[in-house]
């Protein structure tokens, strides 16, 4: 069918736009390549047979994947996930590749259309080379010749209609293709004006509709310039290439906001015609960025390997080859120039233990890397060090990262830190061995001594004078022990040895006994002592009975001998409250004393918890200064704490609290009467008791005491006799001394339990020490004892712990519960003025007499000058009486009007 003249041109149109857009699309330096639904490759571009390094015939008609090898990981994908098969499927999204060519590793951005014309089953594959640091491909040579053989081809075998039919499904294609090309594409002819463009160039340079129709080509380069950071260089390079128009160009350009654009441009070809140039601009801001943060990063850390303080290295995995280190590393082992040991020599020649390694790389393979690993090093000169070491492998370069720093002061000084604590340690051991021995050494002879007063006491043909005598060696006996408690108690709280030793006992009786032995000494300086009790206060509760008594008995001692006038005020309540760990109820007793006396300095309120310090305002200037030291130590033991406020000449107030638990129905402790026993109540089985102590004069106490009120007493000297006579005496109980030669009472009595076991009725074994250290009842106990006593211990114990655990019942005296005569006649307290005016009527030398028995300590002397007054005076003989025997002796001095530590009395 012949065409018409407008048909002709409509096809020799379509041929011209096909030809311009067939070289521009060989011109762009990203690989276009067409799959055909067979997986045949129908044409491609220059790039991409310039990528595999094929001719176009060598090409064309291949499958896909038989050209190229994708990979994913370094493992080869499936056919069915190849671009191009999930192109026709209507499912690829844009994705990153792995292609070996020539021996290398590329990364390949490969994205693509499925044109939608009706007809058409073309994929569109374009390919971007994302290698890094990979230029792309600068020279293209045109395909020009291979497109106009197509076209000619077309109008030699096909008739016209059909020739346009496959002209506009080819330009369709190209036009696919062309707008699906992530990079900006211009092409100019000779004289510079717009023959094509994408839509990528309009984004990438933001350009209005009315400039694409702007008929001045100057206008639209300076539209482009005036974007640019350098415009004078665009221009300059524009007006060369348009001079040279055979001429390739490369370059960058830097826009003012930061931008930056790859830039690459070429001739329009057709055969060695040239009519135009192709511009294409790749936006390349994020790898530029990512290549010049990483190239800083890279940078960082390169000072830092290279200025660190800290040894950092790389090794070879295979066999420890140093493959990098920095000068601190070399310096470690003894090395001034790291080239020395770069690739020359190994880890493993500086390691000390030849299995360093091995277990180095056992310690890797299980946790992944290894953190603060101590390895001893042998230096250049043979000097042995230490290093800390921190690695972890490196798989991909076959390498172990790791850094060392060198600790070989550290070990140094944590080995004198050792051998310090060793040394302290021994010394703590022999501080406490010490205290055990000295406690034992003082205990024992006070035992001897109080124990036979008391069996002396109990001779009712003694007269008043002997009773009195032997009274006073009692009292001196316990003043003595309270001041070797103190001494002791100290030692112990500084050699870490102290302990609680809770046990339920009565609060409420605890306090009025406190108070009773305080009322006599507040009477006799004229004193309101006053107690007031909450009425939440608990009876029974479990807590230390002794510390607590001994904080008390600190606290109000130092408040009545401190204050002259006025009043001393103990004041106690409670909070109640439930431990969230414990079933048992707690509560917080707060407890306040509260003194009208001279007050303490305000630069001494700090001073006052340290032992060994006195006060400068006089209120402690005599005593060792331990009271209120112990005091708090015991305080904080038993979860409390302890402060004081005072006011200079106005008082002072000692505030403390501490956390107990109640005491539950059955625990209370069994009360026993304080009578004196004179014997046994009749009817009771006759209780063997056997005591057993190296020390004649100990077992002789305890002896003569039970013998006396009816019990069969006999004795031993050692462990192995005590186990002999239990053996074939079988005694009730046993007094069992812990500390003796031959075998000791812990041997001796883990011995009777071990032979007694199955029996039912078991021995009862009362351990006797004289050691200073509570925490030692856990031994005993575990032992096999069932209770223990120390000494030196009142009689009155001795019947208590006989009647808790035989259920002895006792004959009393009838007299023996009977109060002291002075107490009891309750008389009045004379003034001090009164008294002093009594004691002005005595000679000088008997009042300096006074004084120095009173500042010696000496309530013998006293007595011997009390018997030198003159029945005229009984009111004073009376009071000092009263005083002396309550070893009140400071309150004397007081009396006589003579200040602490003057060194002559002034009446």
């Amino acid at each position: 069918m012949a065409m018409t003249g407008e048909t002709i041109e409509e096809i020799h149109q379509l041929q011209a736009i096909l030809s311009k857009m067939q070289l521009t699309l060989g011109a762009i330096a990203d690989a276009v390549v067409w799959v055909g639904a067979d997986q045949a490759v129908q044409w491609c571009n220059a790039a991409f047979a310039h990528l595999l390094n094929r001719q176009d015939r060598d090409i064309i008609g291949w499958r896909f994947d038989e050209l190229i090898v994708l990979q994913q990981s370094q493992q080869p994908i499936a056919l069915e996930a190849y671009p191009h098969i999930l192109l026709h499927q209507g499912k690829y999204a844009t994705t990153n590749y792995e292609v070996k060519l020539k021996q290398q590793t590329f990364i390949w951005q490969i994205s693509g259309i499925y044109p939608t014309a009706k007809g058409d089953a073309t994929a569109i594959i374009i390919i971007r080379d994302i290698t890094p640091n990979q230029p792309i491909a600068t020279a293209l040579e045109s395909s020009a010749a291979e497109f106009s053989l197509m076209i000619e081809t077309a109008n030699d075998s096909l008739s016209c209609k059909q020739a346009q039919a496959e002209l506009e499904s080819s330009l369709s294609l190209l036009q696919a293709t062309f707008e699906s090309i992530h990079d900006g594409i211009l092409a100019v002819d000779r004289q510079g004006n717009i023959v094509s463009y994408n839509s990528v160039f309009l984004e990438m340079w933001s350009i209005p509709p009315e400039l694409l129709a702007e008929p001045e080509q100057s206008n639209r380069i300076a539209y482009l310039a005036n974007q640019l950071k350098h415009p004078t260089e665009f221009l300059e390079q524009v007006k060369q290439l348009y001079n040279t128009p055979e001429a390739n160009s490369y370059d960058f350009l830097e826009f003012k906001d930061g931008r930056i654009f790859e830039r690459y441009s070429c001739p329009q070809k057709l055969g060695d015609n040239i009519f135009g140039r192709v511009w294409i601009f790749r936006d390349i801001t994020s790898p530029k960025l990512a290549e010049e943060a990483l190239r800083r990063s890279e940078q960082k850390y390169r000072n830092i390997f290279e200025n660190s303080l800290v040894g950092i290295g790389r090794s070879r995995l295979e066999d420890g080859l140093f493959l990098e280190i920095n000068q601190p590393c070399a310096e470690i082992i003894g090395y001034s120039n790291i080239a020395d040991l770069v690739g020359k020599r190994y880890a493993p020649e500086f390691q000390v233990n030849p299995d360093a390694r091995a277990a180095l790389f056992a310690e890797i393979q299980q946790h992944g890397e290894v953190r603060n690993y101590e390895i001893q090093l042998r230096r250049q000169d043979g000097e042995l060090r230490w290093g800390l070491m921190s690695a972890r492998p490196n798989l991909e370069e076959a390498c172990l990262e790791f850094m060392i720093v060198d600790i070989s002061d550290r070990k140094q000084a944590e080995q004198a830190l050792l051998c310090a604590k060793e040394a302290a340690e021994a010394a703590n051991r022999a501080k406490s061995t010490f205290l055990a021995n000295m406690s034992h050494e003082l205990r024992t002879p006070l035992n001897a001594i109080l124990g036979f007063a008391q069996l002396m006491e109990r001779d009712t043909s003694l007269n008043d004078k002997q009773r009195q005598s032997l009274a006073t060696i009692n009292r001196s006996g316990e003043h003595l022990l309270n001041l070797i408690n103190d001494v002791l108690d100290m030692s112990k709280i500084e050699a870490g040895r102290i302990v609680l030793h809770c046990e339920p006992f009565d609060m409420h009786q605890l306090l009025q006994t406190i108070q009773d032995m305080f009322q006599i000494r507040a009477r006799a300086k004229q004193l309101s002592l006053r107690f007031e009790i909450a009425d939440n206060i608990p009876r029974y509760i479990n807590a230390d009975e002794g510390k607590l008594r001994q904080v008390l008995i600190n606290l109000l001692g130092n408040a009545v001998k401190f204050t002259q006038k006025g009043t001393v005020n103990l004041r106690a309540t409670a909070e109640m409250r439930r431990l969230d760990n414990q079933q048992q109820q707690s509560c917080i007793l707060y407890f306040e004393i509260q003194d009208t006396g001279r007050g303490i300095a305000p630069e001494d309120i700090d001073k006052l918890f340290q032992p060994f310090v006195q006060s400068s305002s006089n209120q402690a200037i005599e005593g060792t200064g331990l009271g209120l030291a112990i005091s708090r130590q015991f305080i904080r033991l038993m979860g409390g704490d302890i402060n004081c406020s005072s006011n200079l000449g106005q008082g002072s107030t000692f505030r403390f609290h501490l956390l107990v638990t109640l005491a539950e129905a059955g625990q209370q402790p069994p009360q026993f009467t304080t009578g004196k026993v004179i014997g046994l109540v009749e009817a009771q089985p006759t209780y063997r008791i056997l005591v057993v102590d190296d020390a004649p004069n100990n077992q002789e106490i305890i002896v003569q005491l039970l013998s006396q009120v009816g019990f069969q007493v006999s004795c031993a000297n050692n462990g192995q006799e005590a186990i002999a006579l239990w053996q074939t005496w079988q005694p009730h109980v046993i007094f069992m001394d812990m500390r003796m030669p031959v075998m000791d009472g812990y041997t001796a009595t883990k011995e009777i339990r071990n032979q007694a076991q199955g029996k039912e009725n078991q021995t009862i074994i009362i351990a006797l020490t004289a050691s200073a250290f509570e925490e030692e009842k856990s031994t005993i106990l575990a032992a096999g004892c069932n209770d223990l006593i120390r000494k030196p211990f009142r009689e009155q114990l001795i019947f208590d712990k006989l009647a808790e655990h035989l259920g002895v019942n006792y004959l009393y005296a009838e007299n023996s519960n009977s109060p002291d005569p002075d107490e009891a006649q309750n008389y009045p307290t004379p003034a001090a003025s009164t008294l002093r005016a009594s004691l002005n009527m005595m000679p000088d030398t008997w009042i300096a007499e006074l004084y120095q028995a009173a500042n010696e300590v000496d309530g013998d002397r006293i007595f011997q000058l009390i018997e030198q007054i003159p029945p005229s005076q009984a009111i004073l003989a009376r009071e000092l009486t009263n005083l002396n025997r309550r070893f009140c002796f400071d309150e004397i001095i007081e009396i006589m009007g003579i200040g602490h530590g003057a060194d002559n009395p002034q009446l």
